[in-house]
């Protein structure tokens, strides 16, 4: 079935971590950026980040602030998030220093706040919009959805992902962990609803969607995240195919993308 394994390879090469290949690295050298949750759940350090802000590692902690260098490898357990340019990062030392790709640090400055739905790309916006309004999604929603989808999105699901392995990346996805955090979305919509509509999966030890309307509920939501969020992947014909049920149901993200001036889906 589409989308459910791609998934789940995405999650087992990039959850817990970071992936070590980067689509969405800036040009002319690495960024240093820090990602909170809004609301300041688990940060670490003090005070709370804002422009200007001299931020230290709180002296009760053993863990250190996280500066990542690459968008896609910002570790996502959740959405939404901020997201901070910083500067004057005063590093761990070099023992603690595990990999590459970001900086364990007890200190740092903040430059400015940055748009969060960088992490999932060039169109991220449209990827964040989708994740927002699949934890939202009702009964009504879910029959709409997969009574809406088309036959052939799933193997222009899979045309889009065999486009991008055969572009080389070899971890991680085209909109990062877009589609982890809209897998997770549907999910979490569907548990308030009724904990009836899964199963537990004893090899994996989760439970997981065991009803068919939510699954293809669920499969359109991926399909139109990596539509939208990846269209330099998907040919025209299979777009229209992949966002058709999310289109006819929500019409969207068609005002964040005119919101912020990109191009309308």
């Amino acid at each position: 079935m589409c989308g459910l394994l791609d998934v789940k390879r995405s999650r087992e090469l990039s959850e817990g971590g970071h992936v070590l290949l980067s689509r969405f690295a800036p040009e002319g050298g690495e960024e240093m950026l820090l990602a909170t949750h809004p609301d300041g759940t688990g940060f670490i350090g003090e005070p709370y980040p804002f422009p200007g802000a001299e931020i230290q590692r709180r002296p009760d902690e053993r863990r250190w602030l996280v500066v990542d260098h690459v968008w896609d490898v910002i570790n996502l357990p959740a959405w939404p998030i901020r997201v901070w340019r910083v500067t004057d990062v005063v590093p761990a030392p070099a023992e603690e220093q595990v990999a590459p790709w970001y900086t364990r640090a007890s200190a740092l400055r903040i430059v400015e706040e940055l748009d969060a739905w960088r992490v999932f790309g060039e169109h991220g916006w449209k990827v964040a919009a989708i994740i927002e309004r699949s934890a939202a999604i009702d009964r009504d929603d879910a029959a709409a959805l997969a009574n809406g989808r088309e036959d052939g999105a799933g193997d222009a699901y899979n045309r889009a992902w065999e486009t991008w392995r055969q572009r080389g990346p070899a971890h991680g996805s085209p909109i990062g962990r877009g589609l982890i955090l809209v897998d997770r979305a549907v999910q979490r919509a569907a548990k308030a609803i009724d904990l009836s509509l899964f199963k537990f999966d004893p090899v994996d030890q989760v439970d997981v969607l065991n009803d068919r309307t939510w699954i293809r509920a669920s499969h359109a939501c991926l399909e139109a995240a990596l539509a939208f969020g990846a269209p330099d992947l998907v040919p025209r014909a299979d777009a229209g195919v992949m966002t058709a049920a999310w289109r006819a149901r929500f019409n969207s993200p068609r005002t964040e993308a005119t919101d912020r001036g990109g191009p309308t889906p």
